[in-house]
């Protein structure tokens, strides 16, 4: 794989359902990340109107990993940003990211979905249940480890890759969930590249919906 210029394009993809609050506040804090040259797709089941700074393509009922096939084909950047509709990115998350693909060996970078602060009680529940020990191997999903390491196993809320390796693989479409798993594990097992997982400075609020 090739080297990454400095600031290259990307393309942050937001799959969701509908408009709603949660797509509102990702919008928002994606739009005040420390990093420039970005484009922001959102993929609604349905036709929204023009939002500003915001390319809109409705897609119809379909799966996260459908929704998200129909846009990487089409889109400009050189780096995929998937994120979560009820997700909100830190300020430095791209800044951060980034840079791990000057390393021509890393195909996707990602980080911890974290519990917002702002959550309810039920919400913030979740997140400590998540994060516990009761889930396993599971947990280190939705904690900060402070580490950097090799993972064979990133979410879809917090998930940055190269374009060329995601039109190779594509995400599965038969999935509501775990197609984030299926896209690490096709990485691992097809291409034989290192997934750098960066846990401390990329984590996103990940809000828990019931």
């Amino acid at each position: 794989m090739a080297f990454i210029v400095t600031n290259p394009k990307v393309s942050i993809i937001i799959p969701c359902r509908k408009f709603d609050h949660y797509v509102e506040e990702c919008i928002k804090h994606c739009k005040q990340l420390d990093y420039e040259n970005y484009e922001i797709i959102l993929l609604p089941d349905d036709t929204l109107g023009k939002m500003e700074g915001v390319k809109v393509i409705p897609t119809g009922s379909a799966t996260p990993g459908a929704k998200r096939n129909i846009r990487v084909a089409n889109s400009v950047g050189e780096i995929c940003i998937f994120i979560d509709s009820d997700a909100r990115p830190e300020k430095s998350w791209l800044k951060n990211a980034i840079p791990y693909f000057n390393n021509p060996e890393v195909a996707a970078v990602g980080g911890p979905g974290l519990t917002s602060p702002e959550n309810f009680l039920m919400q913030k529940a979740s997140g400590y249940i998540l994060s516990s020990f009761i889930v396993g191997g599971l947990s280190t999903r939705y904690k900060n480890s402070g580490e950097v390491k090799e993972s064979d196993d990133i979410h879809s809320c917090n998930f940055i890759a190269r374009k060329s390796i995601v039109e190779e693989i594509g995400w599965n479409e038969k999935y509501w969930s775990g197609e984030d798993t299926s896209m690490c594990l096709e990485i691992k097992i097809k291409l034989q590249v290192v997934i750098e997982n960066e846990w401390e400075m990329n984590g996103n609020f990940k809000d828990f919906n019931f």
